[in-house]
């Protein structure tokens, strides 16, 4: 029983580690696939308990949640000011269902529709003329939004990589002590090529966010909405 139960747990940790460092993972963090240990009880440089990372991971994940929802609304609002309140509506429904969210896939999925939404704002934004003073007050009302998303999104990219580096070492060094892989490291071996994939989205999300804020900024500007100091935050 004994010599079943050590061979079942060597296979787990050997799948895990492959399945962590694997050719899946080519890209910007290659490197770290070779930080598997050969030999001693040392766990490679970085390397921290899984369960910290997970409660780092959860943070994280609530802060990209966050950004997300407030980019949304801000969206919902420039959108609406520009004639299309069905359009609006749905973003601010996306928004809503992000709150209190801590799932990096619940989140993940609203990536494509921001994207979108910045799209459309940015075409509209470049066609239209002067604005009544219902929509110029709309207008207004995205601009504490755009603030509160691009803030703390400008960071996340960077952010996320820090944690995949810490993660990658973690899964590694789960070949020196076996048992590690029960439980928290599995997990943890689990939830990193989804944490990758993710990652290497977030530039181009959080450089679309961009241009839609500053191209919101200067539209206000010649519709003489008050943006504030935003242009100086984003």
């Amino acid at each position: 029983m004994n010599v079943v139960y050590k061979n079942s747990t060597a296979a787990l940790v050997i799948g895990i580690i492959a399945i962590s460092t694997g050719p899946a993972f080519a890209g910007p963090f290659d490197g770290l696939s070779n930080m598997i240990p050969g030999h001693g009880d040392s766990a490679p440089s970085g390397a921290r308990s899984a369960g910290d990372l997970e409660g780092d991971l959860t943070e994280l994940n609530r802060h990209f949640a966050k950004a997300m929802k407030e980019m949304l609304i801000a969206q919902s609002y420039t959108i609406a000011a520009l004639g299309d309140q069905v359009e609006a509506d749905k973003l601010s429904s996306e928004a809503n269902s992000l709150e209190g969210t801590n799932d990096l896939n619940t989140v993940s999925r609203s990536i494509t529709v921001s994207e979108d939404a910045s799209k459309e704002i940015d075409a509209k934004m470049a066609a239209s003329g002067e604005m009544d003073a219902k929509s110029k007050q709309t207008l207004s009302m995205a601009v504490p939004h755009y603030e509160a998303g691009m803030i703390p999104a400008i960071r996340l990219p960077n952010d996320y990589r820090l944690w995949i580096t810490s993660a990658r070492a973690t899964v590694a060094g789960m070949g020196n002590s076996p048992m590690n892989a029960i439980g928290g490291g599995a997990r943890l071996a689990r939830d990193l090529p989804n944490v990758v994939d993710v990652t290497a989205h977030l530039p181009d999300l959080i450089s679309t966010w961009s241009d839609t804020s500053h191209n919101f900024v200067k539209f206000s500007h010649r519709n003489h909405v008050d943006t504030g100091d935003l242009s100086s935050k984003i």
